[in-house]
């Protein structure tokens, strides 16, 4: 069965995005169904670590801003890894590096954040009713949550 979305770690309780190699039209809805996952299940601030993104098209832009705009809606942050130069160049070029805070590493984009524990994810909107029908009850999105302080796969909601 094809990936319906971007695998998801957590890192002191806050979920961190791992984009893929190439982020662009045929990849963006991955990411932008792990941040519905994300932001339906209660996580208002979501890091997306673009380190090992070496492409970033219009489309993936696109996934990026609007994921921006839907945690501020939820009173949160996103936050960008990105330590390749070509990306980081994207960011400048578009300006899209004023808008949403960039960081080398996935430490430093969780490090002024206080640890977070998050209930059972609730349905918040009902818009995001069969998205998550589809991720939660085909047994893959159990498979794309790892806890890096405990080391173990956890189900995100």
């Amino acid at each position: 069965m094809p990936e319906l979305r971007s695998p998801v770690k957590l890192v002191r309780g806050v979920p961190v995005v791992i984009a893929p190699g190439r982020l662009d039209i045929t990849t963006a809805n991955l990411l932008r169904a792990s941040v519905l996952h994300l932001t339906a299940c209660g996580y208002a601030t979501i890091a997306v670590d673009m380190s090992r993104t070496e492409f970033c098209d219009s489309a993936g832009l696109t996934v990026l801003v609007r994921a921006h705009k839907r945690v501020l809606a939820e009173g949160g942050e996103l936050r960008l890894v990105a330590s390749t130069s070509a990306v980081r160049r994207i960011f400048a070029a578009t300006g899209l590096d004023c808008l949403i805070r960039i960081f080398r590493n996935v430490a430093d984009a969780v490090a002024d954040l206080p640890a977070v524990a998050i209930g059972p994810c609730r349905y918040a909107r009902q818009d995001h009713a069969d998205l998550l029908a589809e991720l939660l009850f085909d047994g893959a999105w159990r498979n794309t949550v790892q806890d890096d302080s405990a080391g173990e796969l956890m189900a995100a909601g």
